[in-house]
């Protein structure tokens, strides 16, 4: 949407009248910044798009960032960092919903918190890789191995497992929870966003 070539931006906007659902991905190193509010109450607003999910991404880092006492547990700090994360996520969302001038996708946000439904998640496409990167029987990127070393230096009972690695990424939960419900249900969605319904997935983790 920055792009220098404005016709590019300009086909972007374009693109994102014709979207159902959004899924705005924002790093944990600057979750829900300003210019992610910004893009939703503008962007996302003036688009009239009422669904979107909120993807916290380099968990990761979020995790190697926890300060914690050295030498705690991988389980301590991923559950204190998600807390931390998820924390900071709603209470952006409740504070846009109470704004008279911010855009329905906040209000559908946190009408769908108060009901329980998840709308926030946190993933790491580093852990995720890795772990697939192990079960192929492949050698990690660079980046993958510096980060399992520093989570192995940093963390206890961090296992260099596929399966471990893979819970830690969040990236199966998200794609069973939101991707594929949502392709599921793309008929239901398209026909209620003509009929200028909300719609929902009654997800509860």
């Amino acid at each position: 949407l920055n792009d220098p070539i404005s016709s590019r931006s300009r086909k972007t906007k374009e693109f994102i009248v014709e979207c159902d659902v959004v899924f705005l991905l924002s790093y944990l190193g600057q979750f829900m910044s300003a210019e992610d509010i910004g893009f939703l109450n503008k962007e996302i607003g003036a688009a009239n798009i009422k669904e979107a999910f909120i993807i916290g991404s380099k968990l990761d880092s979020g995790i190697l960032d926890y300060n914690g006492i050295q030498g705690c547990t991988i389980f301590d700090a991923y559950q204190a960092s998600k807390n931390n994360y998820m924390e900071q996520g709603y209470k952006v969302i409740k504070e846009q919903a109470s704004m008279p001038y911010s855009a329905d996708v906040f209000k559908v946000l946190n009408q769908k918190s108060l009901e329980g439904q998840e709308v926030i998640y946190l993933v790491s496409s580093v852990m995720f890789g890795a772990a697939k990167a192990l079960i192929k029987g492949k050698r990690y990127s660079a980046e993958e191995e510096n980060i399992i070393k520093r989570m192995k230096r940093r963390f206890t009972g961090f296992r260099e497992d596929s399966d471990f690695m893979l819970a830690l990424a969040g990236i199966d939960k998200l794609k069973i929870a939101v991707l594929d419900a949502t392709r599921t249900r793309k008929d239901e969605i398209i026909k209620k966003r003509r009929n200028g319904e909300t719609w929902g997935i009654p997800y509860r983790s």
